[in-house]
This record gives structure tokens, C-alpha cells and sequence, in this order.
């Protein structure tokens, strides 16, 4: 029996719990060849992406009825309100963990895998054990197991291995991996693309994955096409690391996701100058909302309003609204952060020197330090010409003080991240904290590296002193789309250890400061 497709959309929307924003995204994704799905930090974008993929499989599964519109005399052959047929899909991001989030979402909506076969490529050891089962290799190595040859031989020969991985790549209805796993799949066609945290992938790469649409069918009844490419992602968060100073030059470090939106709203040539200055203009996303194919996800489900308050109203133009779930001051997870940090206060306040200088607002905590930072001979993650940094007073600050209090809270290591924007300053940590606490299964990592992720509780170190501060470490850390992502990793409560004088310095860091009346103590 068929399904109608509009009953589709409204049954998976309701099963999926998704909001307004949500619901349509998926509505439009399946009228446009083209879709822009915007996330900002919590709204749900990967859960949207993942309802996109199961009303996919239904419509691969060819029991979804497509209405077709009544053509109006008055207008021009608009058929936008027509949907369209997808039968294989190829889901990428930038990186393995972006992957794997998508891959947990497919898994817990349990399809039925005898119809659709599902295939992660991509190192096993890169992926997250739950997921393991999809694995291209984990799938080689059982059916090997199984073969009469496997009896006779340790490991399969290269051909096996060609004509298996070209057997599971056919019969597969969904391939996840990143945009890189393209090169193996060349000779596949797609109906369906979906690029998760598209804007952290540089275009030239993107035009890699979507090379795997072949052609567009205009011939099709809708007239838009059987083919689909849907972009999901943030232009407000990092965009994609691009060392090369010529590519710098040629705005290849732009996503394709940006140069779409900001052609559709300029009507210019990608090429011409007038484009490159018009993108150094701040992201404003009430800009794109009048492009049809552009979804804005408004309704914010991680932070706490104090959390989001200064990023919502910097980074989004204030166009996102808490949800009521995260104003729910008896979640036992708030209190026991709030805890801390009312007895972190308490702690600091109490250490009678010029040493530190603590203030707090609500769910943030900043713990200011007057030591001078360090230069290591590690070199910088972005660029090679300059050496990284770390500050010992701030190592020493996390790992003797703050930790010690939040383990003895009860609050559990995967529910902790530390960030800091310096790996010489994650090393320092990681060293510090080992020999501090006896513990190393603390989450440490850069600012760059834990986009798309968040905890209950944040550390950010922010590493650059009054004495250490010149004009590249300045731009550095005052980076809008670092600080922003910076900021909008915490579930529940913030700890900021920096030099207050330091980001009185800096542009934005100094608006945050005035934000929570940090200035005026």
C-alpha cells in the first residue's frame, strides 16, 4: 500500500519530535535538488539529518505516492511542491566523529537492514565501536570467515578484497564516510547526498563527493530533478584549515554552503572582487532566510540561556530561542554543576593573594590569572611558521584546583571537556592533570578539535597574557568562529581561566566581558 508523502513527512516529524524549523527542513530537502539546512550550536541538526535519511528509505522503498501539482495559469510552471525519487545515498563529513553521530542516529531508528544495507567506509580504527557492524572492513573481514579460502589462508589476497568491497559498495542503499572516502567510490552514482558540517569542508573537497551525483535528470516530472544534495551546517562555527597562502588568496577556504548562500543573496560572480569583500561582512542569517531553499534552525536544546545568551546574540543576530527543557532549573546534572561552581567561587575567593581574581554569573565562571604564558618549539596547529604556547599558572589552576573539587562531586570523565585554542597548552594540561589527579581519561583537546562536540561542564583555557599579547595572538583568540565554538560546547556550566586585563584587549572577548558584568568588578 502506498503511502502518501505529505503523511510521510508529518508521521516521521512526529515520531523524530522535531520542531517547526526541523519539519520543514525535511519538507524542503525533498522539493529542492539543492538544500541549505543552517544549525546553529544544539538545535538539532544531525537529528534533523538523520529523520531526512528515514523518509529516504521509504522513498527508496518506492511505497511513498507523489502528488502532483495542479498547474496555475497564473504563474510560470512553478512546481517546487513536487517530490522526487531517491534510491541510493551517500552521507559525508569532515570528520570520523561527524560521521559516527550521524551513523548512532540511523542506528537507534532501527531500519530494517534486510532492505537497506548500510555501509561505513572508513580505518576501523577510527570508529566508534557501536557502530563497528557497518563497517566496510568489519563486514570483509566476517565474510572471509566465511569463505572455503579462509580456511586455507590468514588474510585475503587483493583481488578478494576488490571484488568483495565492490560486491558491499553496489548492494549497499546508504554509504557514510567522509568526503575523502569518495576516491573509493568512484564509479557509484548517487540520488542522494547529504554533507553534515559542510562548512567545515573546504569546496574544492565538497565538489569531490558531489561529483558522485552524476547528472541531474531535467526531464523528470517535477522538473527540478531526481538528484539531491543537501548541505548541513553552521557558516558561523570554524570553516575549513587552509595552510596554503595561495588557496588563502583564492577564498578556497570558504565552504560551498557559504559561496551558495552568499551568491544566492548577492547575485554576483563567485569569482569577481565584489565577492570577496562582500564575505568579509559578518554572517548575518536573517540574510539568507528569503532563499527558498535555506532552513534556519532556530530552537536550542544544549545550553543553558546564560550560555547561549552572548553567542545568540553576537553570532545569529538573536533569531534563536531557548527550548523549554534547558530552563529546567531541578535537572539534577544543573545542580550538581551549579554546586561546583558556587564552591569553586567560594575556594578561590578565599586565597588571600593577587594571584587570581574570580567572578561568577550564573552558569559562568571566570578565574583570571597574572602569569605570563610560554613559547613551545611545538608548532602552531594552523600556522606552521609560529610556535605554540601554554601558561603554567592556568595548567596548574585546572589540574590542582578545579578538577580535584569536580571529581570529588561526583561528576563523571565523559561528561567533562577541557579546550584551550594552543597544543602546547593541551599538552601542558594532559601532563599536568595526569600527574595532579591520576587521571588521563579526561577529555583535552583544541577549540578546533571539539566542534560538533559538547559536556556538562567546560574548561576553557585561553592560555595569552597581558605580557604575551601582539597582534597575531590576538586575532587568534578573539577569532569570532573560534569563540564561538568555544563557548557553545557547555551543557551546563562554563569555567573561563584566562588574564582579564588580556581580553579587555580584544574586540569580542571584551563584549563577553561586559555581557556578564565582568568589566566593572
Amino acid at each position: 500500500k502506498k503511502i502518501n508523502c505529505n503523511d510521510l513527512v508529518t508521521k516521521v516529524c512526529k515520531e523524530n519530535k522535531l520542531n517547526e524549523e526541523q519539519s520543514s527542513a525535511i519538507d524542503r530537502c525533498l522539493k529542492f535538488p539543492i538544500t541549505m539546512i543552517h544549525g546553529p550550536p544544539g538545535t538539532g541538526k544531525t537529528k534533523t539529518g538523520a529523520a531526512i535519511f528515514q523518509v529516504a528509505f521509504f522513498v527508496c522503498l518506492g511505497v511513498v505516492k507523489f502528488e502532483k501539482k495542479k498547474k496555475n495559469k497564473k504563474t510560470t510552471g512553478d512546481n517546487t511542491s513536487n517530490y522526487t525519487l531517491m534510491n541510493k545515498i551517500f552521507a559525508c563529513a569532515h570528520t570520523h566523529h561527524a560521521c559516527d553521530q550521524l551513523l548512532e542516529y540511523l542506528d537507534k531508528l532501527q531500519l530494517p537492514q534486510d532492505i537497506f544495507e548500510i555501509t561505513r567506509v572508513g580505518p576501523v580504527h577510527k570508529l566508534n565501536r557501536n557502530i563497528l557492524r557497518y563497517s566496510l572492513d568489519y563486514k570483509m573481514s566476517k565474510e572471509w570467515e566465511k569463505t572455503k579460502m579462509g580456511r586455507g589462508q590468514k588474510k585475503p589476497d587483493a583481488m578478494w578484497k576488490k571484488e568483495f568491497t565492490a560486491k558491499i559498495l553496489t548492494k549497499s542503499s546508504v554509504i557514510v564516510g567522509t568526503c575523502y572516502a569518495a576516491t573509493h567510490l568512484l564509479g557509484h552514482e548517487f540520488d542522494v547526498i547529504i554533507m553534515d558540517e559542510v562548512t567545515q569542508i573546504y569546496e574544492p573537497l565538497s565538489l569531490l563527493a558531489i561529483n558522485l551525483l552524476g547528472t541531474l535528470d531535467k526531464k523528470n516530472s517535477s522538473g527540478l530533478g531526481q538528484k539531491h544534495l543537501i548541505l548541513i551546517g553552521d557558516p558561523m562555527q570554524l570553516q575549513p584549515i587552509v595552510k596554503s597562502s595561495k588557496h588563502k588568496m583564492e577564498n578556497s577556504y570558504f565552504s560551498l554552503f557559504e559561496n551558495l548562500v552568499y551568491s544566492g543573496i548577492t547575485n554576483v560572480d563567485v569569482n569577481n572582487e565584489h565577492y570577496s569583500k562582500k564575505k568579509e561582512i559578518k554572517y548575518k542569517a536573517h540574510f539568507a532566510l528569503s532563499l527558498p531553499n535555506y532552513v534556519l534552525l532556530k530552537t536550542q536544546y544544549r545550553m543553558r540561556p546564560c550560555l547561549s545568551a552572548f553567542s545568540n546574540a553576537i553570532f545569529y543576530s538573536s533569531l534563536l530561542k531557548n527550548d523549554p527543557s534547558v530552563i529546567d532549573d531541578d535537572n539534577p546534572k544543573y545542580q550538581q554543576i551549579a554546586s561546583i561552581l558556587n564552591q569553586l567561587e567560594t575556594n578561590f575567593s578565599l586565597v588571600n593573594n593577587h594571584k587570581y581574581e574570580v567572578m561568577k554569573f550564573d552558569s559562568i565562571l571566570l578565574i583570571s590569572c597574572n602569569q605570563s604564558e610560554m613559547e613551545s618549539n611545538e608548532m602552531h596547529g594552523i600556522d606552521s611558521t609560529r610556535t605554540s604556547k601554554y601558561n603554567i599558572c592556568e595548567t596548574q589552576v585546572i589540574a590542582d584546583h578545579i578538577l580535584p573539587l569536580v571529581f570529588n562531586s561526583g561528576v563523571q570523565n565523559d561528561d567533562i571537556g577541557i579546550i584551550t585554542p594552543y597544543r602546547a597548552q593541551v599538552r601542558a594540561l594532559k601532563i599536568a592533570i595526569e600527574h595532579s589527579t591520576q587521571n588521563d581519561w579526561v577529555h583535552v583537546g583544541t577549540v578546533d578539535s571539539f566542534q560538533g562536540k559538547e559536556k556538562d561542564l567546560i574548561i576553557l583555557s585561553l592560555v595569552i597574557s597581558e605580557n604575551g599579547l601582539n597582534l597575531f595572538s590576538t586575532n587568534f583568540i578573539d577569532h569570532s568562529r573560534r569563540m564561538n565554538v568555544s563557548l557553545t560546547r557547555a551543557k551546563y556550566g562554563l569555567i573561563v581561566v584566562s588574564n582579564r586585563d588580556t581580553l579587555t584587549s580584544c574586540t569580542l572577548w571584551k563584549q563577553w566581558l561586559a555581557q556578564y558584568n565582568f568589566l566593572k568588578r
